[in-house]
C-alpha cells in the first residue's frame, strides 16, 4: 500500500509538471507551426526549453522559484491568449492526435513509473541513486537555490561554504542549470530537495518518449514502427543506467535534443520563418543545459542539412532553404546567449576540453563492452559491478543476448536500408553523422565513458531504427517488387501477415532480454541502499540549531565512503552557512571562516575547551557544538 501511494504521489508530480511546461509551451509552439500542423507531443518539450534559458539568464538576479512563477505567468497568459486565437487548428490538432497524445503519454507514464522502481523500493522519496555527486554537489545547490539568487561572479557575497564554491565553478561549466529547476520546484511544492530530485530526473527522462515519437512522425516513420519504436525505447536498460547515475543536466538535455532534431525537420520542409526560429531556439538552450549534448545535436543536425541542402540545390529550392537556416540559426542565438557568455567569462570551455584530455571514468565504464551490451541486450550490472550476482542471467540468456547481438546490428542496418528504398536521403545523412562521431570516440579519441553516454543520448535514434528495420523493411522491398511484377491479392495478403510475423517474432527476444537487463540495473542501485537513507533526516534540526549565516567547522578524520556521504548530507542542510571542512579541528586563522559552531563524531575527537554540546545523535555518531561566551 506504500508503494501504490508513492506511485500516486509520483504521478502527482509529474502531472504539475507537464501543466506547468505545458502552460509555458504552448504559445511559443503554436506559433511556430503552420496552421494544421501542430504536434501537441512537443508543447512541454519547447515549454522545458524556455523555462531553462530563462532561469540560465535571471538566475544571477531572481531566485529561481520566482524566474520560474514569472515565466508561468507569462507564457501561460500567451499560451490562453493563443489557444483562443488558433482554437481552430488546435482543435483540428486535437482531434487528429488525441488518440496517439493519450498512446504516448501512457507510455510516458510508465517509463516514468520504471524509472523510479528503486526509489519505491526506499519505501520513502530520497536520493536513491548510489552515487555521491547527488549528495555532494546537486541536492546541495537546489537546497542553496531554493531561496536565493546565485551570481558566478559574487559567489561568495551571501555564505562561503563547499556549495557556494562549487556553484561558481558549475555556473561556466553548466551555465545556471545545476540546482536551479530543483530548487524552485522544492521552493514552490515544498517537498524536500532530497525528496524531489529522483522524481524530476525520471520526468525529465521520460519526456524523451514523446520527443522520439513527434521525431519518427517528422521523419516519416510508420505507425506500427513508431509504436514498436517506443516500446524499444522505454525497456532500454541504458536509459536506466544514466537514471541510477542521476545527472540532472543529460536528462533534461535529452527530450530537448530529441525534440530539436523533430522541429529542424519540420522547419526545412515548410517556409515559415518562425518554424525555423523555434527550432534553432530549442537546440539553442542546449548550450547552457549540457555542452556535450548540445555538440552531439550539431553533428546530428549537421549531417541531416548537408545532404538536404544538395537535395534542395537539385530541386532548385536551395534558397529557400538556406533562408530557414538563417532563421534557425537566429533562434539560436538568442536561445544560447546566456550560456556562451558563463561559458566564455569562466572556465567552462577549458573544463570540457580537458574532459577529453583526462577521460573521465564513472558508472565503472572503463572498458568498450562488447556489442551486446551496448545494445542492451546484457546487464551492465554484470560488468561495472562484479560483486553483485547477476538476478536472473544464466548461459541460456547468454545464448540468447549472443544471437541478439547479431539480430539487433542486423536490424540496425535493415533500419538504414528502409530510408534509402525510400529515398529519405537526409536520414541517412543525421545517421551516417551520429555514427561518425560514435566513432570517433571509439576508435580516435578510445575515451570509453564518453563512448557509453552519446550512445545512451542516441538510444531514441537506435530504438528507431531496429524498429524500422523490423517492421518496414519486408513490406519496402515488397513494394518495390511489386511496382514490376503482379501477384494475386491473396498471395499478397499472405505476404504482409509473414512479414508482419516476422517483424514481432524479431522484436520480442529484443523486448524481452532488455526488460530483464532492465530489472537487473534497477536491482543495481536497490542493493546498494539509497545515498540518503532516512536516519540522515535527523540532521534536519540543524539549521535550527545553527543560526542563517553563522560559521561551522565540519571535522571528519575517517574520510571513509560512508562519512563522505554522511558528511555531505550535512552540508546539504548547512548551504545556509559559512562552512569549512577538515580532518581535525584547527584554529581559525588556518580557515577561510570564523565559526562559532563545531560539527564532530561523537567520540574520539577532542572537542577545544569552551565548546558546549548543543546535539547528538548516536545513530549518525555526530555531535553539534557551540562555542561558549567566553571562549
Amino acid at each position: 500500500m506504500q508503494t501504490f501511494t508513492m506511485m500516486l504521489q509520483a504521478s502527482g508530480f509529474a502531472l504539475a509538471m507537464l501543466v506547468i511546461v505545458t502552460l509555458i509551451g504552448f504559445g511559443v509552439t503554436a506559433w511556430g507551426f503552420v496552421d494544421g500542423d501542430l504536434e501537441l507531443l512537443v508543447v512541454p518539450i519547447v515549454g522545458l526549453a524556455v523555462t531553462a534559458v530563462g532561469i540560465q539568464l535571471l538566475t544571477p538576479v531572481l531566485p529561481p522559484w520566482l524566474t520560474l512563477v514569472v515565466l508561468l505567468a507569462a507564457f501561460g497568459i500567451f499560451s490562453g491568449w493563443t489557444a483562443w486565437k488558433k482554437r481552430a487548428p488546435l482543435r483540428k490538432a486535437l482531434r487528429r492526435q488525441w488518440l496517439e497524445i493519450g498512446a504516448v503519454l501512457a507510455a510516458a507514464l510508465l517509463l516514468y513509473q520504471a524509472l523510479l522502481a528503486y526509489v519505491f523500493a526506499a519505501r520513502f522519496f530520497t536520493l536513491a541513486g548510489w552515487p555521491s555527486d547527488n549528495i555532494e554537489f546537486y541536492a546541495p545547490a537546489g537546497q542553496y537555490l531554493r531561496n536565493h539568487a546565485f551570481n558566478a561572479n559574487q559567489p561568495l557575497a551571501i555564505v562561503d561554504n563547499p556549495t557556494t564554491r562549487y556553484l561558481a565553478r558549475a555556473a561556466s561549466e553548466f551555465p545556471n542549470s545545476v540546482g536551479s529547476l530543483d530548487g524552485a520546484l522544492s521552493f514552490l511544492s515544498r517537498w524536500e530537495e532530497h525528496r524531489l530530485f529522483d522524481p524530476l530526473n525520471a520526468f525529465l527522462y521520460a519526456l524523451v518518449v514523446p520527443a522520439t515519437y513527434v521525431l519518427l512522425r517528422q521523419l516519416g516513420v510508420s505507425r506500427a514502427a513508431r509504436a514498436a519504436a517506443i516500446l524499444l525505447l522505454i525497456a532500454n536498460q541504458l536509459l536506466f543506467w544514466v537514471m541510477g547515475l542521476g545527472f540532472q543536466q543529460e536528462m533534461e538535455a535529452m527530450p530537448i535534443f530529441i525534440a530539436s532534431l523533430a522541429l529542424l525537420i519540420y522547419a526545412l520542409r515548410v517556409r515559415n520563418p518562425l518554424a525555423a526560429g523555434l527550432a534553432g531556439f530549442v537546440g539553442g538552450s542546449l548550450l547552457g543545459i549540457y555542452l556535450p549534448i548540445f555538440i552531439l545535436f550539431l553533428i546530428c543536425a549537421a549531417g541531416y542539412v548537408a545532404v538536404h541542402l544538395v537535395g534542395a540545390g537539385l530541386a532548385r529550392h536551395l534558397v529557400s532553404s538556406l533562408r530557414q537556416l538563417g532563421w534557425a540559426m537566429a533562434g539560436g542565438l538568442a536561445a544560447s546567449v546566456g550560456g556562451l557568455y558563463w561559458l566564455l567569462s569562466g572556465e567552462g570551455v577549458r573544463f570540457w576540453l580537458s574532459v577529453f584530455g583526462v577521460k573521465y571514468t564513472s558508472g565503472g565504464i572503463s572498458t568498450f563492452f562488447p556489442l551486446k551490451f551496448l545494445f542492451g541486450v546484457a546487464p551492465i550490472s554484470a560488468l561495472t559491478w562484479p560483486s553483485l550476482p547477476a538476478l536472473w542471467w544464466g548461459s541460456r540468456w547468454a545464448l540468447v543476448s549472443r544471437w541478439l547481438g547479431v539480430l539487433v546490428p542486423l536490424l540496425l542496418l535493415g533500419g538504414a536500408a528502409v530510408f534509402l528504398l525510400k529515398r529519405r536521403l537526409p536520414v541517412l545523412g543525421l545517421i551516417a553523422a551520429a555514427g561518425l562521431y560514435l566513432a570517433y570516440l571509439r576508435f580516435v579519441e578510445r575515451y570509453p565513458y564518453g563512448f557509453m553516454k552519446t550512445l545512451t543520448y542516441l538510444v531514441p535514434l537506435t530504438s528507431a531504427l531496429i524498429a524500422v528495420g523490423a517492421v518496414e523493411l519486408v513490406p519496402t522491398i515488397w513494394a518495390r517488387i511489386s511496382r514490376r511484377i503482379e501477384f494475386p491479392r491473396p498471395r499478397m495478403a499472405l505476404v504482409w501477415k509473414a512479414g508482419s510475423a516476422v517483424a514481432v517474432a524479431s522484436l520480442i527476444p529484443i523486448l524481452a532480454t532488455e526488460a530483464m537487463s532492465t530489472v537487473d540495473m534497477q536491482r543495481l542501485w536497490i542493493k546498494t541502499g539509497p545515498t540518503f537513507p532516512a536516519s540522515y533526516e535527523a540532521m534536519s534540526v540543524l539549521p535550527k540549531l545553527v543560526p542563517r549565516g553563522a560559521g561551522i567547522l565540519l571535522v571528519n578524520p575517517s574520510r571513509s565512503y560512508a562519512d563522505e556521504i554522511k558528511y555531505a548530507a550535512a552540508r546539504y542542510y548547512l548551504v545556509e552557512n559559512n562552512l569549512a571542512l577538515d580532518d581535525k579541528v584547527v584554529p581559525e586563522g588556518q580557515l577561510s571562516i570564523r565559526y562559532s559552531f563545531l560539527l564532530v563524531p561523537s567520540s574520539g575527537t577532542p572537542v577545544p575547551t569552551g565548546f558546549v554540546k548543543l546535539w547528538s545523535d548516536p545513530e549518525l555518531g555526530l555531535a553539534l557544538y557551540r562555542r561558549g561566551p567566553n571562549s
